[in-house]
C-alpha cells in the first residue's frame, strides 16, 4: 500500500475486525461512564497508596525519590520531543516515497508513458516498453487484477474476500495510507474505476492510534471511522441481499414481504 509503515501488515500490529468491533463497542457503549468511574476511583486509591507510602519513608529517602520522580519527568519531556521530531522524520520520508507510489499505481493501471515516468531517469526504474516485454502481450493495459491478488495473499483478510467482492475489486486502481502529520493515526483509501456497484470513487478507513509511535508492544485502537457506500442497487449490493420470505398473519393468511438479509462480504471493512 502506499503511504507511511501503518499500512504495511508485515509491518505493524494486525487489528481484526474483531478487535475493531469490541474497540468500538467499548467507546460507544454508555455503560462505559461507570467504567470510567471506577478507574477514576482506583486513580485516587493508587494516589492515596502513593502517598501513604511516602509518608513512611525516612525524610532523606522521600527527597532522593522526589529527585527520581523529577527525573523521570524530565525524560517524558524529552520523549515528548523525541515522538514529534519522528513523525516529522516519518512524514519526510513518506513525502519522498510518494513519487514512487504514484509511478507504481500508474504503471498497475497502464497509465504510464513510454519511458514509465516522468520523473528523472536517473532516479527511475527502468520500464520496458510493450515491445520490450513481448509482442504477446500488446493487448495488455497495466497489470490486471494486481490489488485483488495483493489482497488474496494477506493472510488477515483473503478469507473476507468472496467470488462476488474480487469481481469488484478487478475495478481497485489504488490502495493509499495518509499518515496524519503528529503521528498518531493513518487513513487508508481504496481508490476504484468508475464500477457497477458503487458509485463512490474512493473508500475509506481511519484509524486514530494514539500510542502509534510509541515504544509499546501493542498499538492503542482509540477510534475507526469507516464510510457510507452507495451501492447503485440493491442487486449490485454486495454487503446485504434482499430475500423474499413467507410471513402468515393472524388470520392464517400467507404474504410474501422482502427482507434485507447480511451476507459475507469484505467490503463490511468499511463499515
Amino acid at each position: 500500500m502506499s503511504g507511511g509503515n501503518p499500512a504495511a501488515p508485515e509491518d505493524s500490529p494486525e487489528i481484526t475486525a474483531q478487535e475493531e468491533q469490541e474497540a468500538l463497542a467499548a467507546i460507544q457503549d454508555p455503560d462505559d461512564d461507570d467504567d470510567d468511574d471506577e478507574d477514576d476511583e482506583d486513580d485516587d486509591d493508587d494516589d492515596e497508596e502513593e502517598e501513604d507510602f511516602m509518608a513512611e519513608l525516612p525524610p532523606a529517602i522521600r527527597i532522593r525519590v522526589d529527585l527520581l520522580k523529577e527525573l523521570n519527568n524530565k525524560r517524558d519531556d524529552f520523549m515528548e520531543g523525541y515522538l514529534k521530531e519522528r513523525a516529522a522524520l516519518e512524514q519526510k520520508y513518506h513525502t519522498l516515497c510518494e513519487p514512487l507510489f504514484e509511478q507504481r499505481r500508474d504503471t498497475i493501471n497502464g497509465e504510464n508513458s513510454k519511458n514509465g515516468s516522468e520523473t528523472n531517469a536517473d532516479d527511475a526504474p527502468e520500464i520496458k516498453d510493450d515491445d520490450e516485454a513481448g509482442q504477446e502481450d500488446a493487448g495488455v493495459t497495466g497489470i490486471p487484477e494486481f490489488w485483488t491478488l495483493a489482497m488474496s495473499n494477506i493472510e488477515t483478510i483473503e478469507d473476507l474476500i468472496t467470488e462476488r467482492d474480487t469481481e469488484c475489486l478487478h475495478f481497485l486502481k489504488d490502495i493509499s495510507c495518509q499518515d496524519f502529520s503528529n503521528g498518531l493515526g493513518f487513513t487508508l483509501s481504496f481508490v476504484f474505476k468508475i464500477n457497477p456497484y458503487f458509485s463512490n470513487s474512493v473508500l475509506t478507513k481511519r484509524y486514530d492510534v494514539p500510542n502509534l509511535l510509541l515504544l509499546d508492544d501493542e498499538p492503542i485502537l482509540k477510534n475507526v471511522t469507516g464510510c457510507e457506500i452507495d451501492w447503485k442497487d440493491p442487486d449490485t449490493c454486495l454487503t446485504h441481499k434482499v430475500v423474499s420470505k413467507k410471513q402468515r398473519n393472524k388470520k392464517g393468511q400467507i404474504r410474501h414481504v422482502k427482507k434485507k438479509e447480511k451476507t459475507e462480504s469484505f467490503f463490511h471493512f468499511f463499515r
